[in-house]
């Protein structure tokens, strides 16, 4: 149970690691450098690009280490040196290497929930496998809580980021001492670690291509186009709406941005889980109609969010939309694709083909737009693609799927008469 524990707690204090460096800071501190919004951008995209790649890239420089004790160490060691590099520079482009760099190897997270789950399964075979896993979720986003209000205090003072950077650093080496006191034979039972001897690596089809021609895009490209959308708006305003706070209601404090950040991490945590409850309902619903109504509801409340007239207000109505963000997740795209009957279309959402395509080009479109347009950028970024996926719904996916069906009514008719 000792090893249990200790893995909890390396859990916990990495992901407050983790939320230390969270969004906001590292951006503000790039632009402090002297950096600009074309500089961020290649900032946001590069860590998008090395998140993607990140378990390829970390079981390739941990491949000479034996045992997984060895592999969890390399990977908090060079951890470590990124986040004291990222202290002790003055320069925004070594920055953003040493950022990029972290979240390539950084794959503590994922390595200590395997474990969990097979001490879990191998010293306490009476419990189910879900309390492992929701002991892991809280541990696991404490840190998305807890990180961004310790970093807003710190930040604004003088060399506030190097000291963020550094208590990062610290926690990192408080879970390198946690585990060498955990034995390599306490973490590992033979036939697991047959099974889990690298780390998970995302999918890459090699079919995508194949899938691409194949998926009807000629006919099917709105729900592509749609969730596209979907996922830029969210992605700009997640990571951009410290402007907005700035503009509507100059509220510039690093502690209040923080709080802002770790409120709707809050709600992110707490929507997903009551966003799968709900699910069950709109089942009931034909899906169209559904992806429908709640766009149309989402657009709404992203317009208000967008022009709220006090902080408060604003602080009100995030939960709205965070929650309609995990609802539209959960309950549309699986059953918009589906609908569809065409197999080649369903592996493209299980690529996260359009996720990935607004991971690697909206951070550096929003840059030039928000060079021209300033804050009226962030608007555009998120008011408007929700707006878009709503017409799109409304006015050719709901006729398509009529199409569709007096299609069928027509090859009924002829096999009948």
């Amino acid at each position: 149970m000792n090893s249990i524990r200790n893995l909890q707690i390396i859990t916990a204090l990495d992901s407050l690691s983790y939320g230390l460096l969270y969004r906001y800071f590292p951006e503000a501190t790039i632009i402090n450098l002297g950096g600009t919004n074309i500089t961020v951008a290649y900032y946001l995209t590069g860590v998008f690009v090395a998140n993607f790649f990140a378990p390829q890239i970390s079981t390739i420089m941990t491949g000479h280490c034996n045992g997984k004790k060895q592999k969890l160490f390399f990977s908090l060691t060079l951890t470590m040196f990124t986040k004291v590099m990222m202290a002790i520079t003055r320069s925004y482009w070594t920055l953003i290497f040493m950022r990029l760099v972290f979240s390539a190897i950084d794959q503590t997270q994922h390595f200590c929930f395997n474990l969990l789950q097979e001490k879990e399964q191998t010293e306490n075979r009476h419990l189910k496998g879900s309390f492992q896993l929701l002991n892991f979720t809280v541990l696991s986003g404490s840190g998305f809580i807890i990180g961004p209000i310790i970093s807003g205090f710190f930040f604004d003072m003088k060399h506030g980021f190097r000291i963020i950077t550094m208590l990062a650093a610290l926690l990192t080496l408080t879970n390198i001492i946690l585990l060498g006191k955990i034995d390599e034979d306490c973490l590992c039972n033979r036939s697991y670690c047959e099974r889990t001897s690298s780390f998970t690596t995302k999918p890459v089809s090699d079919g995508t291509r194949e899938s691409l021609k194949k998926a009807k895009l000629s006919k099917n490209w709105d729900i592509i186009l749609i969730q596209f959308l979907f996922a830029s708006s969210y992605l700009i305003f997640s990571n951009e709406f410290p402007k907005i706070m700035s503009y509507n209601y100059q509220v510039t404090s690093s502690f209040a941005i923080g709080s802002t950040i770790a409120y709707m991490n809050t709600l992110v945590f707490a929507c997903n889980k009551f966003a799968s409850n709900v699910m069950r309902n709109i089942d009931n619903y034909p899906i169209i109609f559904a992806s429908e109504l709640l766009f149309f509801i989402t657009t709404t409340f992203m317009f208000l969010v967008c022009y709220a007239p006090t902080y408060e207000l604003f602080l009100l109505l995030l939960p709205p939309i965070v929650f309609l963000h995990s609802l539209i997740n959960a309950a549309i795209w699986e059953g918009l694709y589906e609908e569809r009957n065409n197999e080649h279309l369903n592996k493209l959402n299980n690529n996260d083909l359009a996720l990935d395509l607004a991971g690697f080009t909206i951070p550096i479109l929003f840059a030039v737009a928000h060079n021209r347009f300033k804050h009226n950028a962030v608007i555009i970024f998120t008011f408007m693609p929700l707006l878009m996926c709503w017409l799109v719904t409304k006015f050719y996916s709901r006729f398509l799927k009529i199409e569709d069906a007096q299609c069928v009514v027509r090859d009924v008719n002829d096999v009948l008469f």
